[in-house]
């Protein structure tokens, strides 16, 4: 909806400005969740240059509680945290976490010398789905080890393998 008679409280605003309200909640009369608009004159009347401009405010407690779910159901899944052990499971690791998150698979990995007892702590307390587990026995005998962090049950997959089974052990 348009309104012709919409009125922001900063004088600094110039031309077009607006309001995002909330339709669900319950807000009651503070139902504004932003707003904004153009202030093209607003830098020179503090001395600058005259700088075309358009700015908003948000508030983040309204938006919130506009939600219709609580904000922890949208949090997105962290399908994988990678445990490497050993310097050339960090180098191996990188470029394969890189490759899985252009993939879409939402992946962390430990980037410091940790045990993987530490690591495997990390990786519940971000509530990761699986963990990837390396070392140089895995990469010599090119069997990775996945463990699902929900079963317990772990697999044995090559590096061919790992992004399918991922997708066959976590539902995105």
């Amino acid at each position: 909806m348009v309104d012709t008679k919409l009125v922001r409280g900063l004088d600094y605003y110039t031309g077009t400005i607006f309001e995002v309200k909330a339709k669900i909640g319950d807000l009651g009369a503070q139902n504004t969740l932003g707003g904004g608009g153009r202030y093209d004159r607003l830098v020179s009347s503090l001395g600058g240059p005259e700088v075309p401009a358009i700015g908003f405010a948000l508030g983040v407690e309204r938006v919130l509680l506009a939600l219709a779910e609580p904000a922890e159901e949208f949090e997105p899944v962290l399908a994988l945290f990678i445990a490497v052990l050993g310097e050339r499971a960090q180098t191996w690791a990188l470029p394969v976490a890189h490759r899985l998150r252009l993939q879409g698979v939402r992946t962390e990995m430990e980037h410091r010398p940790a045990s993987l007892k530490a690591q495997l702590k990390r990786a519940d307390a971000l509530k990761a789905r699986l963990a990837l587990i390396v070392g140089d026995n895995e990469l010599q005998s090119g069997k990775l080890v996945l463990r699902d962090l929900a079963t317990r049950q772990q697999h044995e997959v090559t590096e061919a393998e790992l992004e399918g089974k991922i997708r066959q052990l976590v539902d995105f």
